[in-house]
């Protein structure tokens, strides 16, 4: 927010409120007339500049302004010079803190019709960068007056984003694309962009269509359809901006594929190993655990594998997660540890403080720490990475499986119980009952569509619940299936595993299921995540192996 204040009593009040944010007060176009009358009297005032994150109590002010601002320009109707201020964190016109200040600037106006262009440098006296710019045209008065000026951001770096990359044929969808653009200096911009992003679209045969090729804001987003159409296996959404080397855009990458998923398998080096938890690790390669063997294995996305031992003998892994440290994170339901393991292979386990407690689900927090379900002790456990516990008690009976939801909060699934819990990172739990008796609730997954879906394993349904509570289930097609693990695939729809029914099933954010048989017989598919290469990767627990679809 802008202001002039009164340098004196006996002298003119030059009241200046200027909201310089990235996003549109005034935007381009053809340059407003101004008529500033020759000889016309100069006010003075000071000028305060709002820069990183304001307070929110304010509805006018700025959701951002680039925190690399060093530098500001600012250009008047009939003053020939520029007023060139430092607005560095440092700054003595500046108060606040680097992230968020507050800096006030000394201006000068004349009385008539004037503009005001204000233009933010990432380099001190108006060098280096420009982080963004913006003008404003006012009735400059001697009673005073107030002017409000949109700093659009200046983008160095574009990468376009589509919700759903996966497309099937003969299944017509609609995703929305978005752009998310930089400055200079790497800071995500809010609100109006200098200059459009002009979205593009490689495909040429019309199975792919934007609603609008014209982004301006970082609020503004295009909707994408496929028709369905088999003529096509890829496309590319990219961008373009005045300014922006095409080097400096990240398309978004669009794959059509055939309605089936195609299926590979691979062999677990030790015999009976009895894989359950998988994730993908922050090397590139997929993780999982070895419920019988004792083990933590680790497959590339060319089927090479490595296996590591854990040290508790009987350990019995069970769930495997990627922590905000880089690490894997498992927990031992016999050993009655979280165990942490290094991309190179050593493992480091913490003993939970309460015992028998029977670990099984676990799975990244908002908070950056890992949490965990007891399922022995009805708890659900939080361990930092730096392998300190907390523990709270589940109400209700056997958590097994935990995941983070869309609303901050982590919900897991209570098996015996028949319930979908909800508990915040402070610890306050809320429970809801799942509507079939007996369903047995197995796995939980957040998906695209802003709502949580889990699996009924006696229930033979997939249910999905509400960030509010509200549960709607859907039956599984085979009959006896027993649902298992669950994940959001980037196709916009949720993949889960039939242990019985030997499948992969799909279900849509609306409902519809469909299901695709397993190559090997009985190999009875377990849980299930996205590798790094983007397809869907599961533990296969009688076959012994690890398969892969795409």
């Amino acid at each position: 927010m802008i202001s002039v204040a009164k340098r004196a009593p006996n002298r003119r009040l030059l009241a200046l409120a200027c909201l310089l944010a990235l996003a549109a007060c005034s935007g381009g176009g053809t340059s407003p007339r101004t008529t500033t009358p020759a000889g016309a009297p100069v006010e003075t005032g000071t000028l305060s500049l709002t820069l990183g994150a304001p307070s929110a109590s304010s509805a006018r002010r700025v959701k951002f302004l680039s925190p690399s601002a060093q530098s500001v320009s600012i250009t008047v109707t009939g003053i020939a010079a520029p007023v060139i201020a430092d607005v560095s964190a440092t700054s003595p016109v500046c108060s606040g803190s680097p992230g968020s200040r507050v800096c006030a600037i000394p201006l000068s106006a004349p009385v008539g019709t004037d503009t005001f262009t204000a233009t933010l440098y990432d380099g001190p006296n108006a060098t280096g960068n420009q982080l963004g710019t913006g003008s404003g045209v006012q009735q400059v008065t001697t009673a005073g007056f107030s002017v409000a000026i949109g700093v659009s951001g200046i983008a160095a770096m574009i990468q376009v984003m589509a919700l759903q990359s996966i497309f099937m044929t003969g299944q017509p969808a609609t995703t929305s694309v978005t752009v998310t653009a930089q400055d200079s200096d790497g800071n995500t911009i809010t609100g109006a962009y200098a200059a459009p992003v002009t979205l593009t679209n490689s495909d040429t045969t019309g199975a792919f269509t934007l609603s609008t090729m014209t982004i301006s804001s970082s609020s503004q987003s295009a909707t994408l359809t496929y028709n369905g159409s088999a003529a096509i296996t890829n496309a590319t959404i990219g961008a373009t901006s005045a300014g922006v080397p095409a080097g400096s855009v990240i398309p978004a990458l669009l794959t059509v594929r055939q309605s089936a998923p195609i299926f590979s398998e691979s062999a677990i080096p030790t015999a009976n190993s009895g894989p359950y938890g998988i994730t993908s690790g922050s090397d590139g390669a997929v993780w999982f655990t070895e419920f019988s063997a004792g083990q933590i294995g680790r497959i590339s996305t060319t089927f090479a594998f490595s296996e590591y031992p854990i040290p508790t003998p009987a350990s019995n892994p069970y769930g495997i997660a990627a922590g905000s440290d880089g690490n894997l994170w498992f927990t031992e339901t016999h050993g009655m540890n979280i165990g942490r393991i290094t991309t190179a292979g050593v493992i480091t386990e913490y003993p939970i403080p309460t015992p028998n407690s029977n670990p099984n689900g676990i799975t990244a927090g908002p908070d950056g720490a890992l949490w965990f379900a007891e399922s022995n002790t009805n708890k659900i456990g939080r361990i930092s990475t730096a392998g300190a516990f907390t523990e709270y008690g589940a109400p209700g009976g056997n958590p097994v499986e935990i995941t983070s939801g869309p609303d901050g909060a982590l919900w897991f699934v209570e098996y015996a119980g028949n319930k979908i819990g909800r508990i915040t990172t402070s610890g306050a739990e809320t429970e809801y009952n799942v509507p079939t008796a007996g369903g047995l609730p197995q796995d939980i997954a957040s998906g695209p569509d802003g709502n949580l879906w889990f699996t009924e394993a006696a229930g033979n349904k997939i249910g999905r619940i509400t960030t509010g509570g509200v549960i709607t289930e859907f039956p599984v097609p085979t009959a006896n299936s027993v649902p298992q693990g669950i994940i959001a695939w980037t196709d916009g729809a949720l993949w889960f595993t039939e242990g019985a029914g030997n499948k992969l099933g799909r279900i849509t954010t609306t409902g519809v299921v469909t299901e695709y048989a397993v190559p090997s017989p009985n190999a009875d598919p377990l849980f299930i995540t996205i590798g790094p290469d983007g397809a869907l990767w599961f533990t296969e627990n009688r076959a012994n192996h690890i398969g892969r679809a795409h």
